[in-house]
């Protein structure tokens, strides 16, 4: 995502950042989905039950709560709620730092419009996003001025996971949501490791005055 909006000329850009910050709030926030991690995209929807069946037929049981679940930064999570990692990492790149949570806690937030027992979840995998897309900004601009060797990056890379891992830890501390009682490892067949290990998530993006739900 973040080469995609890198290579997007400006116009395209305030296409894809007007598209998550339109008046109808309801359009805006299905403007957008971690493919796979979403109602309308796993691959198998029934309900809570078994959405990764197909991936792994031994995993994610019990189905209630742990049929729609997997493992993030080491947390073990509603899928749904992991998919608002893209949220907040577009909140970065569009620079809507201050208006994007506003426009989350309106929709999702306890007491408002429809009140998500995921919310703090929401928040949390948000900020997820939105601190990795910023660093990645900085180590983009660092780049150009070569400023770190090669081993610094490395240490980088890792004081980054170490910082989002942190994150999500400190929200383990408050929840109190059932899926934290859902195992962390199960055993894949061969087939299904390989599919696993090659596997990539794609994201949609809607522009302004696309329709989430025709795609035109």
């Amino acid at each position: 995502m973040f080469s995609d909006f890198d290579s997007w000329d400006a116009y395209k850009q305030e296409r894809k950042c007007n598209g998550i910050t339109e008046a109808n709030l309801p359009y805006a926030l299905r403007a957008w989905d971690i493919d796979q991690l979403a109602p309308g995209t796993a691959p198998q929807k029934k309900g809570d039950r078994g959405w990764f069946q197909p991936y792994a037929k031994g995993c994610c049981k019990p189905d209630n709560p742990c049929g729609p679940t997997v493992v993030f930064l080491g947390v073990c999570q509603h899928a749904q709620v992991v998919n608002y990692v893209q949220w907040g990492a577009m909140t970065q790149l569009c620079n809507q730092s201050f208006l994007n949570p506003i426009r989350h806690w309106l929709r999702s937030g306890p007491g408002i419009f429809s009140s998500d027992v995921n919310y703090d979840e929401q928040k949390a995998m948000a900020r997820v996003g939105e601190t990795y897309m910023r660093s990645l900004r900085q180590q983009k601009m660092e780049e150009g001025r070569r400023t770190r060797s090669n081993e610094e990056w490395e240490r980088l890379e890792s004081d980054r996971r170490k910082e989002l891992e942190k994150i999500l830890a400190d929200n383990e501390k408050v929840s109190g949501r059932p899926e934290k009682a859902c195992a962390m490892t199960c055993k894949l067949t061969p087939q299904e490791q390989r599919f696993l290990d090659l596997f990539q998530f794609g994201y949609e993006w809607f522009e302004q005055g696309v329709d989430p739900d025709t795609g035109k």
